[in-house]
């Protein structure tokens, strides 16, 4: 289990990695385009930082996870008489639940920077196409929420929902992600 951990541990290392270069090549493209200030272009950066806060996120429920069976086990192993040390696992689990502080932030950090690219994108963009940006904005705040529980995200998330509906409320494409949305929110 401790090889299986580390394993997990290192892959989620390079994961990181690959999508922090990834988001680096889109940002130097969304610099270089950023005359013509293409909405395409400018999202294209924005969804690698979603990509990676939400791989970041998704590791944020095993290591808590991982830290409860920690605590659980070095609590059960002092009550045995013998005195003797909680197995390596237990070092290893630990190990790898460290830093879920640090990677929330990162990821909550991500999420913001995302929004605010994504505006960026909703300005460029032509009328009656900024909806999809706005949306993806949307996005970004509402995984901020779901990090932090800030409220402030919160209101930002149904702003951007609301003036990418303005108007188009019945579309056949954004009444599902209206619905969606408030379905996230209201914790069902």
């Amino acid at each position: 289990m401790q090889a299986g951990v580390e394993k997990a541990s290192s892959l989620q290392k390079a994961a990181r990695s690959a999508f922090a270069q990834a988001a680096g090549h889109f940002s130097k493209a969304a610099s270089l385009e950023a005359r013509e200030r293409r909405p395409e272009i400018l999202s294209a950066a924005a969804d690698e930082w979603m990509s990676e806060a939400g791989a970041i996120a998704d590791q944020l429920g095993p290591q808590a996870r991982a830290a409860r069976v920690a605590e659980h086990v070095r609590t059960a192993w002092q009550t045995l008489p013998d005195g003797a040390e909680p197995p390596a696992v237990v070092a290893s689990l630990e190990a790898f639940a460290s830093g879920t502080e640090e990677a929330r932030a990162e990821a909550v950090a991500l999420y913001q920077r995302a929004a605010e690219q994504y505006a960026k994108a909703a300005q460029a963009a032509p009328r009656n196409g900024a909806w999809a940006y706005q949306f993806q904005q949307a996005d970004a705040h509402i995984g901020r929420f779901l990090l932090t529980g800030d409220e402030a995200a919160r209101q930002e998330d149904t702003d951007a929902l609301a003036e990418a509906s303005e108007g188009k409320a019945e579309s056949p494409y954004i009444r599902p992600q209206v619905a969606a949305r408030q379905r996230v929110l209201q914790g069902g």
